[in-house]
């Protein structure tokens, strides 16, 4: 029972909290870093599917052209409303589609990326588990030693006291060890992020010119 209102103590607390900023920190940019990767596949997404949606909507374009110019039974206008729609078909099979694919090339390396924010983000809470059983245990010894201070009596006459101790010093243990462990995998992580989101940047911004630059070109093939 005792054990169990220290742990309420610790969660509400009472109990003294072993501080690290070093692992804050590395908590807040993992943390940035899960929201930076999903914020990334949701717009890398969005990006194929406006790619997608600008090859639809020329096709529309295209056809209601080619109701205009059968309408009028112009062949100037049909001419044209055919090159449109041959153009938007031609954009559909080579921009939008080179588009996907070479923004695609980069998902494996993002969820890549993803995986391994999410299991050094494990690791954190691993941590944050240890670091509190550390802080009861703490809590528990501390407290017995000044309640015997507080009554002249020694710490000896305590029967539980030494197996409090070494679950002190076996939680401090522990807690070194998720800390050591957490602390090296999240500095890779963010250290493997950096170069592989470059890639990624490169890689979206290169796709990119690439997709307009198809558009134009394809474009600029109409005769006018």
């Amino acid at each position: 029972m005792k054990k169990f209102m220290h742990n309420v103590r610790a969660t509400f607390g009472d109990v003294e909290k072993t501080k690290d900023a070093a692992a804050d920190q590395l908590g807040a940019q993992l943390a940035a870093a899960q929201t930076a990767l999903r914020d990334h596949m949701s717009a890398i997404s969005a990006m194929k599917r406006t790619a997608a949606d600008l090859v639809s909507a020329m096709e529309c374009a295209a056809k209601a052209f080619m109701a205009m110019a059968l309408l009028n039974q112009s062949p100037a206008l049909e001419a044209l409303a055919r090159a449109i729609s041959h153009t938007a078909t031609d954009c559909r099979a080579t921009a939008a589609a080179q588009y996907a694919a070479a923004l695609d090339r980069d998902a494996p390396g993002v969820r890549r990326l993803q995986a391994a924010v999410e299991e050094s983000r494990r690791l954190e809470e691993a941590r944050a588990r240890k670091a509190r059983s550390y802080d009861v245990a703490r809590y528990t010894v501390r407290t017995k030693e000044e309640a015997y201070q507080r009554k002249g009596k020694s710490i000896e006459q305590s029967a539980t006291y030494p197996t409090e101790v070494a679950e002190c010093q076996r939680a401090l243990q522990e807690l070194e060890d998720a800390d050591r462990v957490f602390k090296k995998t999240a500095a890779a992580t963010l250290q493997d992020m950096d170069e592989t989101y470059l890639a990624a940047m490169k890689e979206y911004v290169m796709a990119t010119q690439a997709l307009f630059a198809n558009f134009q070109t394809t474009l600029a093939a109409i005769q006018l």
